[in-house]
């Protein structure tokens, strides 16, 4: 699927803080919106801080009517901790915004850190936390999609079970 087919009202990234330029789905955006995103970084107003969350609207530029950029902060620091903390970001702002459906791609995945699998695993384990039911579309490459696909139906498979 095509990112200007996905249905999810908001298209999530995750930014580190030392990117540049803008890289992957965040670079294909950028040139959507006429290089926006590019200025803003050039500005210092998007910065990659762990505290940042920048909200834009899209308008006619892509089919998501909202871009939400979250920080990761330093790229030499990121880890499974700062992963959770990303999702876990992720979804309190999404719960404000009122918005039950979301496309992004993972913490990291665009800069293909880590192991896709652990990537998987470790999303259902933040996602099964949540009360709230998410409708979300993953942004990755068909290569990790395969990868990701055995796991995916092992969690389906789980919720189909009684506990």
């Amino acid at each position: 699927m095509r990112l200007d087919q996905a249905a999810p009202n908001t298209l999530a990234l995750f930014r580190f803080a030392e990117r540049r330029p803008l890289q992957g789905v965040a670079s294909l955006v950028d040139w959507r919106v006429y290089g926006h995103l590019s200025r803003l970084v050039i500005e210092g107003f998007l910065s990659g801080d762990p505290a940042e969350c920048l909200l834009m609207p899209l308008g006619r530029h892509l089919c998501q009517k909202q871009l939400l950029i979250l920080g990761l902060g330093d790229r030499d620091a990121f880890d499974m901790r700062v992963f959770n903390d990303g999702l876990k970001k992720l979804f309190v702002t999404l719960r404000a915004l009122g918005s039950e459906e979301v496309i992004l791609s993972l913490p990291g995945r665009i800069e293909q850190i880590g192991e896709t699998t652990a990537a998987m695993e470790q999303f259902l384990e933040v996602y099964e936390e949540e009360p709230d039911d998410w409708d979300v579309v993953l942004i990755e490459p068909l290569r990790a999609q395969k990868t990701m696909a055995p796991v995916l139906e092992r969690w389906r498979l789980r919720q189909l079970m009684p506990a």
